[in-house]
C-alpha cells in the first residue's frame, strides 16, 4: 500500500473517489469501510444521533501532508443528554478498542451521525471539539442521514472551517472489517437478549393470565354450585312446607270427625 508508518509517509492511494472539491489546507482521505460504517449507524436501529471516534494518521505524501482516516470506533453514551460529552470512562474504553483493532493508528477526530443534528448549535460541537480534539490536524465530521451527506470540518482560530470536500479511498482494511464484524455480532446478541427477555416476559404474562382465568372459572363453578345448593334447599323447604300443610289439613279433618 506504500505506507511507511515509522516515517509517517506514504504514496497516495490509487483507487479513490472525490466527494466535492479536493486539496485545501489538509486533504482528507476516508477509507470506504469507515464511510460505510458511519452510514450503517443511522440505518440499523441505533440511537437517532450516534458518535464515533475516527482513527488514522497524518502522513506526508507527494502533494504534502494528508489525513488518512482508517477506522471508526462507536462511542456509546456521548450523545445522551443535551450535548455530546466525552467522559474519562468513555475515553478509557475507546483507547482499549483502538489499541485492540488499530494498534498502529491514533485518534484523528470524531464524527456525529444522525437525522436533524444540524438543528443543534454549532458552538456546542465546537466547544466539545476544542476540549477533546485540540490539535489543528484533527477533524470533525457530520453525517446527515436524511440528506445522506458527509461534511468535514477543521478548527482554525477558534472556529470551524468546512473543507471543500474529501476523498474516499479503497484499500484492504482488515482492521476495520474485523471491528465491524464484532459490532454486528454484539448488536445481534443484544437484539437476541432483548427478544428472549420479551418472550420470557410474554410467557410469564401468559401464565399469569391462564392462572387468573382458571381462578375465575373455579370461582364461577363454586358460585354455580352454591347457587344450585341454595335452589335445592329452597325446593326442599317448599316441599316440606307443602307436606306439612297437607299433613296438617288431614289431621285437622280427623280431629273434626
Amino acid at each position: 500500500k506504500g505506507e511507511c508508518v515509522a516515517g509517517r509517509s506514504r504514496t497516495l492511494p490509487r483507487n479513490i473517489r472525490a466527494c466535492g472539491g479536493t486539496g485545501g489546507v489538509l486533504p482528507v482521505y476516508i477509507e470506504d469501510y469507515v464511510g460505510t460504517y458511519i452510514r450503517r449507524l443511522t440505518e440499523s436501529g441505533f440511537p437517532e444521533c450516534s458518535a464515533v471516534i475516527l482513527v488514522g494518521q497524518v502522513m506526508e505524501t507527494e502533494i504534502g501532508r494528508c489525513l488518512f482516516v482508517k477506522g471508526a470506533i462507536r462511542a456509546c453514551g456521548i450523545c445522551e443528554g443535551d450535548h455530546p460529552t466525552f467522559g474519562e470512562d468513555i475515553w478509557n474504553e475507546k483507547k482499549k478498542k483502538i489499541r485492540m483493532y488499530f494498534p498502529y493508528d491514533e485518534v484523528v477526530g470524531w464524527c456525529i451521525a444522525g437525522p436533524g443534528f444540524h438543528m443543534l448549535q454549532e458552538e456546542v460541537f465546537l466547544r466539545v471539539h476544542i476540549d477533546n480534539f485540540a490539535d489543528s490536524e484533527k477533524i470533525f465530521c457530520c453525517y446527515e442521514s436524511l440528506e445522506k451527506e458527509l461534511t468535514v470540518r477543521i478548527c482554525e482560530g477558534g472556529s470551524f472551517r468546512i473543507l471543500p470536500g474529501y476523498c474516499i479511498y479503497y484499500e484492504k482494511n482488515d482492521e476495520m472489517q474485523s471491528y465491524m464484524l464484532e459490532e454486528a455480532e454484539v448488536s445481534r446478541r443484544v437484539i437476541r437478549e432483548k427478544t428472549e427477555g420479551i418472550n420470557e416476559a410474554s410467557e410469564k404474562k401468559g401464565e399469569i393470565e391462564r392462572l387468573e382465568e382458571l381462578r375465575k372459572k373455579k370461582e364461577e363453578k363454586g358460585g354455580s354450585f352454591r347457587k344450585d345448593i341454595m335452589q335445592l334447599a329452597a325446593i326442599a323447604c317448599i316441599l316440606v312446607l307443602i307436606v306439612s300443610v297437607m299433613v296438617g289439613t288431614d289431621t285437622l279433618a280427623e280431629l273434626k270427625e
